[in-house]
């Protein structure tokens, strides 16, 4: 090999957003890990906690944000035991006050845990 000729290292593979494939990969796998075990040790956890889990949901008809939102609790009710006491805010002026533009909002332990776009990962941990 003459020295003109140096082993140059072979140039990174990037998609449209300007990420590696190997990093996209990796996050991705990561993230199926993470959620993987939080399902496995939440049930674990959960099978030996008796105390019955109660969260609000608070929503108001024709709000279809709050329908996915629905979805997304009964999909992580599957995986953990709890009520879901469903409030609609249009019966109570209080109440739509304070949430009208966040709705569909979930609260566990008076605390708010998300509201607007809800997901599946971030219920699940703050339910565990």
């Amino acid at each position: 090999m003459a020295a003109s000729e140096e082993a140059v290292p072979e140039a990174v593979e990037l998609d449209v957003s300007g990420e590696s494939r190997l990093l996209k990969n990796a996050r991705v796998l990561s993230n199926i890990i993470y959620k993987l075990t939080l399902k496995f040790f939440g049930r674990f956890f959960l099978l030996r906690r008796r105390i019955l889990v109660e969260v609000n949901f608070y929503t108001r008809p024709g709000c279809h944000l709050c329908d996915d939102a629905r979805l997304m609790l009964k999909l992580v009710q599957e995986d953990i035991s709890f009520e879901i006491n469903e409030v609609n805010i249009e019966e109570d002026d209080e109440l739509h006050e304070k949430f009208m533009l966040m709705i569909p909002v979930i609260e566990y332990n008076d605390k708010i845990i998300q509201y607007g776009r809800v997901d599946y990962a971030t219920l699940l941990e703050a339910l565990l």
